[in-house]
C-alpha cells in the first residue's frame, strides 16, 4: 500500500456492524481475531488510517462505542448530525452503517460534502430510486463509492473465482447459492450477500429474473417492508432463478425454514467447485467429454485455503485507502455491482407479486446505470 499522511476517517451509525470489538484470539499473544466491525477495522489499519469520528442519532450508542474504543480513540469526537461531521472533520473515507433504508441520505450526503471515498454498508440501497440517487451523488463528486459485501474480500472467496477465471472448471454455466436457515435468509438483511455472491461469480449482466418469497409472504408486494432490517417476519427468504447475458445461469436458494446455512456450487463444462466459509473443493470429471460418464468418475480435492493480512471489512478499507491515494475506483465490490443485487431482489419481489413470472430487469438496470 502506497504510503503518506494518515488519512482520516469517520462513521454513520453505531449499530454492531460498525463498532463491535473483534474477536479474542485462542491466546493473548495471538493478538486478536479478524476484525469484522468497521471500527475494529480502522483499528487494524491504524497505520494508514485514523478514526476521528462518528455519529449516531442515539446517544446511547455513543456511550457503547466509548466503552468498546475509549482507550482507543480518547480524543474521539461523537456527533448526532452527521452533515455537521462531514462539514467539521475533512474526511477522507466514511463508513455509512445506517439501517438499510436509509443508506441514501448519508451516502448523498457525503458525496456532497467532497468526501474521497465511502464505504456503505450491504444492501446498497433497498429501492431502486434510492441506489440511482447514491450513483449519480457519487458521479457528480467523483467519490469512490464501494459496497461492503463482506465475502468479495476474503481470501478463498477470491481465489475461487480466480480459479473460474483461469479455466478450472471449463466454462462457467451455472451457479447455485444457498443462503438459508431463520434470520439468515431475510433477502434484504443477509441473504443480499448470496445473490451478490451470484453476480460475482457470474460476472454478467441479470437479464430476467423468476421468484417464490417464503409462503407465509404471499401478498407482500413489491416494496421492501423491512425497515429497521431486524424483524424476520418482514423481510421474506425467496428463492430466485436468475438470467445472465453471457448465458451462465444462477439460482439462490433462500427459504428461512431449514437449518443455517451459506454455500455454492459452481459447476462448469469440465468440473465443479463447491464453496463455503471455511471450505473450498475443486471437483473434476476427466472425461468430462463423455456423454455417459458416470458421476464416480468425479475426483474431489480440497484447496488450502489462503491466509492474508487483510480481509472481510478491513480489505474493503485497504482498496479504498490505496483509491484516495491513488486516484484510481474500486475493483472488487463498486456500486455498479452492488447495483445488480439490488435489481435482483426487487425484481424477485415483482415476480412474486405477479404470480411467480418471469421480470425482465433490463429496464430495472437501465435506471441505474
Amino acid at each position: 500500500m502506497s504510503s503518506g499522511r494518515r488519512l482520516r476517517a469517520g462513521i454513520i451509525g453505531l449499530g454492531g456492524i460498525a463498532q463491535s470489538p473483534a474477536p479474542k484470539a485462542t491466546h493473548p499473544a495471538l493478538g486478536t481475531g479478524m476484525p469484522y466491525s468497521h471500527a475494529s477495522a480502522y483499528s487494524f489499519l491504524s497505520a494508514e488510517v485514523q478514526l476521528v469520528g462518528v455519529c449516531d442519532v442515539v446517544t446511547e450508542q455513543h456511550e457503547v462505542f466509548k466503552k468498546n474504543w475509549a482507550s482507543t480513540w480518547p480524543d474521539m469526537r461523537y456527533y448526532h448530525d452527521a452533515r455537521e461531521m462531514l462539514a467539521k472533520e475533512s474526511l477522507d473515507i466514511v463508513s455509512v452503517c445506517t439501517p438499510d433504508h436509509l443508506h441514501r441520505e448519508a451516502v448523498v450526503a457525503a458525496c456532497e460534502a467532497g468526501v474521497p471515498a465511502v464505504l456503505c454498508e450491504k444492501p446498497l440501497a433497498t429501492n431502486l430510486e434510492d441506489v440511482d440517487a447514491m450513483i449519480q451523488a457519487a458521479a457528480r463528486s467523483g467519490t469512490h463509492l464501494s459496497v461492503e459485501h463482506t465475502r468479495r474480500w476474503r481470501p478463498h472467496w477470491y481465489l475461487a473465482r480466480q480459479m473460474v477465471r483461469d479455466g478450472a472448471i471449463g466454462e462457467l454455466v451455472y451457479v447455485q447459492e444457498t443462503m438459508t436457515g431463520p434470520g439468515n435468509a431475510m433477502l434484504f438483511r443477509n441473504a443480499c450477500h448470496g445473490v451478490d455472491l451470484i453476480n460475482f461469480f457470474a460476472e454478467g449482466e441479470p437479464l430476467w429474473v423468476w421468484a417464490e418469497l417464503d409462503p407465509d409472504f404471499d401478498g407482500y408486494g413489491r416494496v421492501y417492508k423491512g425497515v429497521s432490517g431486524r424483524d424476520r417476519n418482514l423481510d421474506p427468504g425467496a428463492n430466485i432463478y436468475i438470467s445472465y447475458n453471457n448465458g451462465v445461469r444462477g439460482l439462490h436458494i433462500g427459504f428461512q425454514k431449514g437449518v443455517r446455512d451459506l454455500s455454492v456450487l459452481l459447476t462448469g463444462t469440465q468440473g465443479k467447485l463447491e464453496i463455503t466459509d471455511s471450505t473450498l473443493t475443486h471437483i473434476q470429471q476427466p472425461d468430462h467429454e463423455n456423454p455417459f460418464a458416470s458421476p464416480q468418475t468425479f475426483v474431489s480435492r480440497s484447496i488450502a485455503l489462503p491466509h492474508t493480512t487483510n480481509g472481510g471489512i478491513p480489505g474493503a478499507i485497504a482498496e479504498l485507502i490505496e483509491c484516495v491515494r491513488t486516484g484510481t475506483p474500486p475493483e472488487i465490490s463498486p456500486a455498479r455491482e452492488a447495483a445488480k443485487t439490488v435489481v435482483i431482489m426487487v425484481g424477485a419481489l415483482e415476480s412474486h407479486d405477479r404470480g411467480g413470472v418471469k421480470v425482465n430487469l433490463v429496464s430495472f438496470a437501465k435506471e441505474v446505470s
